[in-house]
């Protein structure tokens, strides 16, 4: 279904879809004397297929058929007028398309095509920017659903069992989401995002414990490999993080080569009295009324911070350092090619780089 300028727009298994009257979505009868009845157009009926999906375009409507052709209502009607405008732009199923801001993508068995509104006239070839990940859109199912996620600016690719590929536009680089239970389905109203699950409805909130169902998301990636024209050397390792939250999971950690370097971690020490939340780096117990000072492992003084410790009735925020946190480690290792990977749970964290101290032999 689809509502364009008052009129609600349907399709069948055919390659006919019927326009609603003006203002009435109960009104399907046709009047040609009256240009605000019900309506119906044919698309692409000289050339087989049926309609597997509308989506918008700028002020246009493509309609997607199966046998790989794209055509292109433009106008209102009586000045409506519908024309080819691409082939060999196959769709895996009936949800597996959708607008992302002024482009068209459309999820085939083996590609995903990006269709530009910047091409206005003849045959249009859409591009594949899907190629680096043709095996997981070949893993994908029939039922899978794009849909764009305005406040993220990504496109989610909706498997099953609760597996998401994800399209993040402003990288233009994919990643990968596992959720705990089956998601169904997301969208956004403002700047919140929701995510319909079989049996819930949840808020997606960056600020949350990294966890899904009370069971710890996973994280795993995996970075360009770079060879070289003999050998790499690598003498020390530095991983540079930012953390969002404090979750301790041991075994998440980044693999540099066959070297593993665990992930830097805030450690926890004490306890702010009466407010059950940690310190985060701090080597001194801080008791009910002690007048020490007390530091962390960059010198900063948390007694001298304007904001209350004690007695903060309404204040129940952790106090973290959401500084950057280093691990260096001093390696001898020696390949024809580094490839760098990274796998954990329950720990939001940002990147911020890896470096090595590296020459090549």
């Amino acid at each position: 279904m689809y509502i364009r300028s008052g009129r609600v727009l349907v399709f069948d298994d055919t390659d006919q879809v019927l326009f609603s009257g003006v203002g009435d979505e109960t009104n399907w009868t046709q009047d040609t004397n009256d240009p605000s009845s019900s309506l119906f157009a044919q698309i692409g009926y000289k050339v087989g297929g049926h309609i597997m999906g509308m989506v918008n375009m700028s002020k246009d409507i493509l309609f997607i058929k199966s046998n790989g052709m794209v055509f292109r209502l433009e106008n209102e009607y009586p000045d409506w007028r519908i024309s080819e405008l691409g082939r060999n732009i196959f769709c895996k199923g009936t949800a597996s398309y959708c607008n992302m801001v002024n482009s068209v993508l459309i999820m085939s068995d083996i590609s995903l095509q990006n269709i530009q509104t910047t091409q206005e006239y003849g045959d249009m070839k859409p591009t594949n920017i899907g190629s680096k990940v043709a095996s997981k859109i070949a893993n994908l199912p029939s039922n899978t659903k794009l849909r764009y996620v305005p406040p993220l600016n990504q496109v989610w690719c909706i498997g099953e069992n609760g597996y998401v590929l994800v399209l993040d536009c402003n990288t233009n680089a994919f990643f990968q989401r596992q959720f705990n239970d089956v998601a169904v389905d997301v969208l956004s109203i403002n700047n919140d995002v929701y995510v319909i699950k079989e049996n819930a409805i949840c808020k997606l909130n960056a600020g949350d414990v990294f966890y899904d169902a009370d069971e710890p998301l996973r994280f795993k990636v995996r970075m360009k490999t770079r060879m070289a024209d003999y050998q790499y050397l690598i003498k020390r390792l530095t991983i540079c993080v930012t953390p969002l939250q404090y979750m301790y999971v041991s075994n998440s950690h980044f693999d540099i080569g066959t070297i593993k370097v665990p992930l830097p971690h805030l450690v926890p020490s004490s306890y702010i009295n009466d407010n059950k939340q940690y310190i985060f780096r701090n080597s001194e117990p801080l008791p009910y009324r002690n007048n020490k000072n007390i530091y962390t492992r960059a010198s900063d003084k948390v007694a001298d911070s304007f904001e209350p410790i004690y007695n903060s009735k309404f204040n129940k925020q952790q106090l973290q350092n959401l500084e950057t946190i280093r691990k260096t480690k001093r390696v001898v290792y020696r390949s024809p090619n580094i490839r760098i990977s990274g796998v954990g749970m329950g720990e939001p964290f940002i990147l911020n780089f890896i470096q090595a101290d590296v020459a090549e032999v």
